[in-house]
């Protein structure tokens, strides 16, 4: 019995480790470069695998190839400046009701998002800022800012 077992186990471990290549009927294998909202789906984005994808010099075309399209595309209550928001979601149903460029601490602490990003820009579509809000292992909301100069900033916020 154990050996039957052994055997069993041995051969899952081997086909979920086993990368999966599908063909279309040209016999052609794809590929598509993962986004960060097909990564939180499989459960493996954390803050830091979303921290090495952001840097101030992205493009506009670059935040969408790894991103997807924003949440929200709003305009900043400080500068007017344009800013697209990202939720990343963990309750699927979660859908920001604010309209504006504020963060919802209430759905980080109550574990509907894991994250919200904004990218903020400037008139020329540069990145002017990038704020990554998250629950820090305090439970405690925590604020990742890089600026367009690449200075970053840590601040917990509640």
């Amino acid at each position: 019995m154990f050996k039957l077992i052994f055997s069993v186990s041995f051969l899952t471990l081997g086909l979920i480790s086993m990368p999966l290549h599908f063909s279309d009927a040209s016999g052609e294998t794809s590929y598509t470069e993962p986004t960060i909202e097909a990564a939180v789906e499989e459960e493996k984005v954390t803050i830091d695998s979303i921290k090495e994808k952001i840097h101030p010099n992205l493009s506009t075309e670059e935040i969408t190839d790894t991103f997807g399209d924003p949440d929200q595309r709003l305009t900043d209550s400080m500068y007017n400046l344009p800013t697209w928001r990202y939720d990343i979601k963990i309750n699927e149903d979660y859908e920001s009701k604010t309209g504006t460029d504020s963060v919802d601490f209430q759905a980080l602490k109550d574990k509907e998002l894991q994250a919200i990003i904004f990218f903020s820009f400037d008139d020329n579509e540069n990145i002017r800022n990038i704020s990554v809000y998250y629950l820090n292992k305090d439970g405690k909301v925590q604020e990742y800012r890089q600026f367009a100069d690449g200075f970053e900033k840590n601040t917990v916020i509640e």
